[in-house]
């Protein structure tokens, strides 16, 4: 009965240390895969701007450049502002007309030289047609087409100067 007892409670302490090994074991890979999980979406977060966090499509823009750099900002002329502005406005079609032209959008902003020439733009575009340009583009883009927006706009620097 004595042999009994001490088998039953070597085979009970080696399920229990298996089961803790096990159980350990377990906690370790989920912590590691929250770890792993956490720093993805921070890496996805960073790389994948919003066209909310577009900083040049702010009405503010050019003056909080204008405060903060020494130097002369090269600027567009304000018709040449407005000449983009119609021409972004253009390529808004109703579905009968045979819908938007996205690639006029797309090469519009692909034509300008860096984020001071779209703030300009932008705000030739909220004057001209009472919308701002990041309202209308969420309005008629897609998820697809704003992120590539998004991707020609983060290659645009910020300023150019003389």
């Amino acid at each position: 009965m004595k042999v009994g007892l001490q088998i039953s409670a070597v085979g009970t302490a080696v399920a229990l240390f298996s089961v803790l090994f096990f159980w350990n074991r377990k906690n370790s890979r989920n912590k590691e895969a929250g770890q792993f999980i956490t720093v993805l979406q921070k890496q996805l977060k960073s790389s994948s701007d919003t066209i909310e966090n577009i900083d040049a499509l702010s009405s503010h823009y050019l003056e909080k450049l204008l405060s903060e750099v020494t130097g002369s900002i090269i600027t567009l002329k304000s018709k040449v502002a407005k000449d983009y502005a119609k021409m972004m406005h253009s390529a808004w079609k109703s579905w009968f007309q045979g819908g938007d032209d996205e690639d006029k959008v797309y090469s519009v902003l692909r034509s300008l030289k860096d984020r001071v020439q779209l703030a300009q733009v932008a705000e030739a575009y909220r004057v001209n047609y009472g919308i701002g340009l990041i309202e209308k583009l969420k309005e008629r883009l897609d998820k697809k087409e704003l992120a590539k927006v998004v991707r020609i706009i983060n290659r645009l620097p910020k300023y150019r100067t003389l």
